[in-house]
């Protein structure tokens, strides 16, 4: 009869002992299951932070973009030595590009050179940027309405 209660405790400890495995296996499935939700959704912030950080480089190098467009002959002082800057290196591109054209006549005298009274189209679709700097062009060439009234009264 001993045996008999010695196998019925061994079955109760082991239907214990089990019941606490399946315990500890349904936290460990819960844990692992908030774990990856935590790194999904990491995941997915870095993500959108890396996004919006390109946006907004975008965006800086835009907006300087339409400032200098709009304000290059009248910058404000804290611009005026960046604008400046920019310029002497526009100037610097536009010698470097008369030199390459010497450089090639140069180079195939025998070729027609390029007649610069020549017209050439080139239709280009406008990015949303560029939609902004023609804009503000547009914008700061426009005259206002009172100006236009003094225009009209000699």
């Amino acid at each position: 009869m001993s045996e008999r209660i010695n196998l019925n405790e061994w079955k109760e400890k082991a239907a214990d002992t089990a019941g606490l495995l399946l315990e500890k296996a349904l936290l460990l499935k819960d844990s692992a299951e908030e774990k990856a939700r935590i790194l999904a959704k990491k995941a997915r912030l870095r993500a959108e932070l890396a996004r919006n950080g390109s946006e907004i480089k975008k965006l800086y190098t835009d907006l300087g973009s339409l400032y200098y467009c709009v304000k290059k002959d009248d910058p404000d002082v804290m611009m005026k030595q960046t604008c400046e800057e920019i310029t002497a290196l526009l100037e610097k591109n536009m010698a470097c590009e008369e030199e390459l054209k010497e450089l090639e006549i140069m180079e195939n005298p025998t070729a027609e050179p390029e007649d610069d009274n020549d017209i050439t189209v080139e239709i280009l679709e406008l990015e949303e940027t560029d939609k902004h700097t023609e804009a503000a062009i547009n914008t700061d060439l426009q005259v206002a309405p009172e100006e236009a009234e003094d225009n009209t009264n000699p």
